[in-house]
């Protein structure tokens, strides 16, 4: 018995985080597919002379989704970035970078 209350009753923060933002990352789209079809649904109304406004209305309801929609994007991403991102050892290194070249050193023709 002293097993069962050595563990968590709930799930550690950072984990916790980490898949609601990946949970947000595959939710987003399908949001934004929502978002744009919203139009659509304004044809259901009776037509007339303002058809030339509710167009104009239309493209900047279409931009301003899309211009949420990147901007949502845009910080999932850098959340993403930061989840995805393997701990640094101790020299601050990246794990798995220590057998990459450096880009910036010349390369070595040997002798000319």
């Amino acid at each position: 018995m002293p097993d069962q209350r050595d563990k968590p009753l709930f799930l550690a923060r950072q984990g916790y985080r980490q898949r609601r933002v990946i949970d947000a990352a595959w939710v987003l789209p399908v949001f934004g597919a929502f978002l744009l079809l919203v139009p659509v649904l304004w044809d259901l109304g009776p037509s007339g002379s303002d058809a030339p406004r509710r167009l104009a209305e239309r493209g900047v309801y279409i931009f301003g989704v899309w211009a949420l929609l990147v901007g949502g994007a845009a910080l999932l991403g850098r959340r993403l970035r930061d989840v995805a991102s393997p701990p640094a050892d101790e020299a601050g290194a990246p794990q798995g970078d220590a057998h990459r070249p450096d880009p910036a050193a010349a390369p070595d023709d040997g002798p000319v």
